[in-house]
């Protein structure tokens, strides 16, 4: 049995690190999510890309080998190990060019992020400006009377308008992420 993982359980390192890789959205078909750590591993500074396929069909097997060929010439694949049959994890070194984008990230300062930086996240995702990642990283005025409203207060405009990524949870990758309450993996 797999886990049916939607886009609310994305985390930010998807949303805002993963690009750093490069290529687009749909290049990527079998990640599930990104993070910044994974619990049982001491590596810094790498992008862990959670990957599933399904090991009983034959045709996606297929595809899935030859996107890993591809993925292990990356010049920033740094390693790979399996966590299940289904489940496998790719790392990856941060490229030198997004470098900046990564240690602003981990402040939430998403706003700082190299203008360059933010029209390849924007596209990678295919999203707009007007898009609610656009809206933060562009720091939009209607976020802020948003949130001004919902938390009726008022909020200074040199305040970043995302939230600072949860770095010692969600954005870490636990393995229990992958089992259900009776045992199996997921």
């Amino acid at each position: 049995m797999s886990k049916k993982w939607s886009a609310s359980d994305r985390t930010r390192t998807y949303t805002y690190i993963f690009p750093m890789l490069g290529g687009n959205y749909q290049e990527f078909k079998y990640v599930i999510n990104a993070y910044l750590y994974d619990s049982n591993n001491s590596l810094q500074d790498k992008i862990f890309i959670l990957l599933y396929r399904d090991s009983k069909n034959i045709e996606e097997g297929k595809d899935f080998i030859r996107r890993e060929k591809i993925i292990k010439i990356d010049p920033n694949f740094y390693s790979m190990y399996d966590l299940t049959d289904n489940y496998k994890m790719y790392c990856f070194n941060i490229p030198l060019k997004w470098k900046p984008a990564y240690y602003l990230f981990k402040q939430g300062k998403y706003s700082k992020f190299p203008d360059i930086y933010k029209r390849h996240l924007l596209r990678f995702h295919n999203l707009t400006i007007k898009s609610e990642v656009g809206k933060v990283l562009y720091r939009a005025e209607e976020q802020y009377e948003k949130w001004e409203k919902i938390l009726k207060t008022q909020i200074s405009r040199k305040q970043e308008i995302g939230d600072m990524p949860d770095i010692l949870n969600r954005e870490t990758f636990d393995r229990s992420m992958l089992f259900t309450e009776s045992g199996f993996w997921k």
